[in-house]
């Protein structure tokens, strides 16, 4: 997305955002939470599935992770979500 479009892209939803009462505000904002956390809540849930499936997936992401000092999204663990994502969502 280029720069100016991000300035169209506020002009919009600030155009949007006039229209609308406090109250529909308040109620996509719940939406839009609790559609987040359903899409995460699911991707996860079906990772940990397909890692129960495949022992060998599970030992080698537990391996790749207890290789790191700080938390952080490794290789296998992004290749584990992306799998769940397409092959469950």
């Amino acid at each position: 997305m280029q720069p100016a479009s991000h300035v169209c892209v506020i002009l919009l939803l600030t155009e949007c955002l006039c229209a609308l009462s406090c109250r529909q505000i308040a109620t996509q904002t719940n939406l839009m939470m609790l559609a987040g956390y359903e899409t995460t809540a699911n991707t996860l849930a079906f990772c940990i599935y397909l890692l129960a499936k495949h022992p060998h997936a599970q030992q080698q992401l537990l391996q790749e992770v207890d290789g790191f000092k700080v938390l952080k999204c490794t290789v296998l663990s992004h290749a584990c979500m992306y799998e769940a994502h397409r092959q469950h969502v």
